[in-house]
């Protein structure tokens, strides 16, 4: 198999998917195991490189938490400061 050739077309497919804001090279996207399994599929009708397909269905993703927990900070900072604005203009 040939993965880098593999990890570069589901990059592609899913370029408009990334999520990982800490890594843009991680391949961390917001697609559904579906549309996952078809670009898979369609890698290994295309090319044949494709023998065994192993799906993960919990992986560490480490730099995809610590990304979600910066959103979830910034949103609570987002909010804190808003409150402090009405309570200022009160």
């Amino acid at each position: 198999m040939y993965p880098a050739l593999v990890k570069a077309a589901c990059a592609f497919a899913f370029s408009d998917k990334a999520v990982n804001k800490v890594n843009e090279q991680r391949g961390f996207f917001n697609a559904s195991l579906d549309e996952i399994l078809q670009v898979v599929k369609n890698i290994k009708e295309d090319t044949g490189v494709i023998k065994n397909v192993h799906i993960d269905k919990a992986p560490s993703a480490y730099e995809y938490r610590r990304t979600q927990s910066m959103e979830r900070k910034d949103q609570a900072t987002s909010l804190n400061t808003t409150k402090l604005v009405d309570n200022e203009t009160a």
